[in-house]
């Protein structure tokens, strides 16, 4: 069988005013601390959430500054990035161009150097054809004098021989003198070697040619030689390159003297 439990209640016993007294002001002053500590935790909370909002908005405005003064950073920064560029690219043309006008002053000094060899070349082979030059005039001159004495020697025998055999009177005399001078006269003498340069006598135009040398043409007569004679004959003349085309150059000379000096075109 199964025993039957029953539950009594339990009797609350009966507190005395006294200790009713007691337990309602504790429980008040309970109540009293806990509202106090929730007021000051609530106060405490307010004032932790109000520091926390300023100091979000310092936060803010402290990140606004941060960005703007980064901004300002970023675009002095790209600024100056471009005005280096800028920079980097004239002073790269600046180089271009030196390296340019360089080139271009080697290349310069390269040729006035070249020219100078050439120009010293050219000198050193105008000295030797001078001193050539010279001889063949001491040579030529040489022989010159030894023609022309020979003739005037030959000359003046017959000359004298003539006189002799004829017997002439002093007017007689100077008839056949002014006979013999007459070949020697510069303007037939010249105009003899013209015609025979023509015939192609070259050595008789050269023994009439040196009889004009040996007149001493001043320069007007020279001149006058030349023009008459014209150009075309000269370019002739000179182009043969023997003893004709020297007696030639001595003539051209004579006519030319003057003229180099005042800086004027010569044959």
């Amino acid at each position: 069988m199964r025993r039957k439990i029953t539950i009594k209640p339990i009797k609350k016993k009966k507190r005395s005013l006294f200790s009713r007294v007691y337990w309602s002001r504790v429980g008040f002053l309970v109540t009293s601390a806990t509202t106090v500590a929730l007021g000051l935790l609530y106060a405490e909370e307010r004032a932790l959430t109000a520091e926390l909002q300023e100091s979000a908005w310092a936060s803010d405005e402290r990140m606004l500054l941060v960005q703007e003064s980064a901004a300002g950073v970023l675009k002095t920064v790209r600024e100056r990035e471009r005005r280096l560029d800028n920079a980097e690219l004239e002073r790269t043309a600046i180089q271009i161009t030196l390296d340019a006008r360089w080139l271009a002053v080697n290349r310069a000094k390269a040729e006035v150097s070249e020219r100078k060899s050439q120009l010293d070349a050219l000198q050193r082979d105008l000295n030797a054809l001078e001193r050539d030059l010279d001889t063949l005039q001491g040579d030529v001159a040489v022989r010159t004098t030894i023609v022309m004495e020979r003739e005037d020697t030959a000359r003046a025998r017959e000359l004298e021989l003539e006189v002799w055999q004829l017997g002439l009177k002093n007017r007689e005399a100077e008839l056949a003198k002014d006979r013999f001078e007459q070949p020697y006269n510069p303007d037939r003498q010249f105009r003899l070697g013209v015609e025979a340069y023509e015939r192609g006598e070259f050595e008789a135009a050269e023994l009439h040619f040196r009889n004009v040398l040996r007149s001493k043409p001043s320069h007007d007569q020279a001149l006058h030689y030349r023009d008459e004679a014209g150009y075309t004959f000269w370019v002739r003349t000179l182009a043969r390159g023997d003893r004709l085309s020297e007696v030639a150059k001595r003539l051209l000379r004579k006519a030319e003297e003057p003229a180099k000096k005042r800086g004027a075109r010569v044959y």
